[in-house]
């Protein structure tokens, strides 16, 4: 979208991805307080919800949106991201000994690394149908890109729905309550 809808050049296109992992390091360095604060099926649900409604939010970007707003809205998705990363990294493999951690840890990346490639394949998928249905020249491809955000949000509900079977207690031995 950035490249063949708002005309940037690969290189601008390219850089505009650094706020996504820029505040995920940054977002990293406190989320183990806000796990500790909060809980984990609280923070998995309060920042299932916030990414989901960033992920709307793209489909609100248009040519005429300030570079700031998209830095500002990148910038808030890829904390999103290290939030949910941290609490299921350390909920999944929490329970596990000290002998299988490892593999787990293994297993984990390997599975969240497929997951992610599933996750852009499905919406390039998406993204096509949108482009064969409303068209793939300028405000038509616009629109497609603003569908297929949308259309990806609803996968972020689904993850709500998933997230709620969660116990209050769950990853509660994770970390040392004052």
């Amino acid at each position: 979208m950035l490249q063949l809808v708002f005309h940037y050049s690969a290189e601008i296109a390219g850089w505009l991805l650094a706020p996504i992992a820029l505040s995920s390091i940054v977002t990293k360095s406190f989320a183990s307080k806000i796990l500790s604060r909060f809980g984990y099926k609280t923070t998995l649900i309060f920042t299932a919800l916030s990414m989901t409604i960033a992920i709307a939010t793209m489909s609100l970007l248009n040519q005429q949106t300030s570079l700031l707003l998209l830095i500002c809205i990148l910038a808030w998705y890829g904390s999103c991201m290290s939030i949910i990363f941290t609490a299921v990294n350390t909920l999944t493999i929490s329970e596990l000994s000290d002998q299988n951690a490892s593999a787990g840890s293994t297993y984990l990346s390997v599975i969240q690394q497929v997951g992610i490639s599933v996750g852009i394949a499905v919406s390039a998928v998406i993204l096509d149908i949108y482009r064969h249905v409303i068209g793939q020249q300028g405000d038509q491809l616009q629109q497609a890109f603003n569908y297929t955000f949308l259309t990806s949000a609803l996968f972020g509900i689904l993850l709500l729905w998933v997230l709620s079977y969660l116990k209050k207690e769950d990853g509660a031995g994770n970390f040392h309550r004052k």
